[in-house]
């Protein structure tokens, strides 16, 4: 069903050098690949409602094992995964388990730096709608009289569906530079 939430399975144990690698992605010491912030999540050890970072499917994830209470699932960008950093043996590998039967869209936000002409806006949108992007919000910036900054939140299947729209929007006259909003 649309809307449902994914099954988050385990993975086998991470090595000493896998968990390295992950806290050093956690302390923002490595690029990160996406990560969409204050949105709301569900707690499902306490039916809440937290304001927290998602990853879209794809992005690496990481459970953090509180005893007593479950696992709490945060993308591997998340700052708040370095409260956990002195606690290796909370640390869980886990994945998305998408039914690719049903797909479902990920929150995603990229920046364009586009040039301001009349129709340029209307030749991004049609490349995001083209390639069965959603957009849900664009905040619009003139950065120049000749420039514009776009920050648009669309909704994307998973990364590769994600790179390929910024792959087509690179390839538009129109704009000068696009890239993924990060941390």
């Amino acid at each position: 069903m649309a809307g449902q939430p994914y099954l988050i399975q385990m993975r086998e144990p991470l090595s000493v050098s896998q968990l390295s690698d992950i806290i050093v992605q956690a302390r923002g010491q490595l690029p990160a690949d996406l990560v969409v912030k204050e949105v709301g999540i569900l707690d499902l050890t306490s039916g809440e409602i937290r304001t927290g970072d998602v990853a879209i499917a794809g992005d690496r994830i990481v459970g953090i094992l509180t005893p007593g209470e479950g696992v709490t699932i945060y993308p591997i960008q998340s700052p708040a995964l370095k409260d956990f950093e002195e606690e290796p043996e909370r640390w869980l590998d886990v994945r998305w388990d998408i039914d690719e039967t049903m797909p479902q869209r990920f929150p995603a936000r990229i920046l364009v730096h586009n040039v301001n002409e009349p129709g340029s806006l209307a030749q991004i949108a049609t490349v995001i709608a083209e390639h069965d992007g959603n957009i849900d919000n664009i905040h619009m910036s003139r950065q120049s009289p000749d420039f514009t900054e776009l920050t648009i939140d669309l909704e994307v299947y998973d990364l590769k569906h994600l790179s390929a729209i910024i792959a087509q929007l690179r390839a538009k006259a129109v704009v000068a530079r696009v890239e993924r909003v990060n941390g």
